[in-house]
């Protein structure tokens, strides 16, 4: 099937985002752009959410492809996009959660594992995937250069890796992470920041 135009896909976007049940209408009639907007809209916060149970970018990422293989196996159960998003991050919680299980079997984790899996660690865990979520808020507000420069960044891409996917230089590069700090510390609330600090060692 031929993909729309750019200028086609960015109207699409734009109604996707002004008329929900639209989206939830094409998505569940399996339309490849509806799941690429749904991916676009939530992808990274996503990630996020399953990077800080498991630390682990790269399996971070294959829980994400998961997670959105098996929402696009259900697709036609949908009946709102609010139980989309519930069941987006109800199974990356459950996947990262199955993973790190999966390593503590593999591995006979010691009593800190136990801790981490304790309610106690997992309560500290939803304190800190809103924390990241506002982070991400943030992150998203940037100017796009910005952004793509500091998002790179934090999924822990080096400047030089950096530098040569985005065709810039390295001082940059370095450059857009330092607005993008300075931008982020004006933008979040201090005792948010304060917090932020103690489990995001870029900012």
């Amino acid at each position: 099937m031929p993909q729309p135009l750019n200028s086609e896909m960015d109207s699409l976007n734009r109604r996707y985002k002004q008329d929900q049940p639209f989206l939830l209408e094409s998505f569940r009639k399996g339309e490849a752009e509806a799941v690429g907007y749904l991916m676009e809209s939530y992808g990274r916060s996503l990630w996020f959410h399953a990077n800080s149970i498991i630390d682990d970018p790269d399996t971070a990422h294959d829980i994400l492809q998961d997670c959105f293989i098996r929402l696009w196996e259900r697709r036609a159960s949908f009946a709102s996009l609010l139980s989309v998003r519930i069941f987006l991050y109800r199974t990356v919680r459950n996947l990262a959660l199955d993973h790190v299980k999966h390593i503590r079997v593999r591995r006979k984790h010691n009593d800190a594992l136990e801790l981490e899996l304790s309610g106690e660690a997992l309560d500290q865990s939803m304190v800190e995937e809103e924390l990241m979520g506002l982070l991400h808020r943030a992150v998203q507000r940037l100017p796009e250069k910005c952004m793509q420069v500091f998002s790179m960044a934090i999924e822990g891409k080096s400047n030089s890796e950096i530098a040569e996917q985005l065709n810039i230089s390295v001082n940059t590069v370095r450059e857009q992470k330092q607005r993008a700090k300075r931008t982020l510390r004006e933008q979040l609330d201090p005792g948010v920041l304060f917090l932020l600090q103690g489990i995001a060692t870029f900012l």
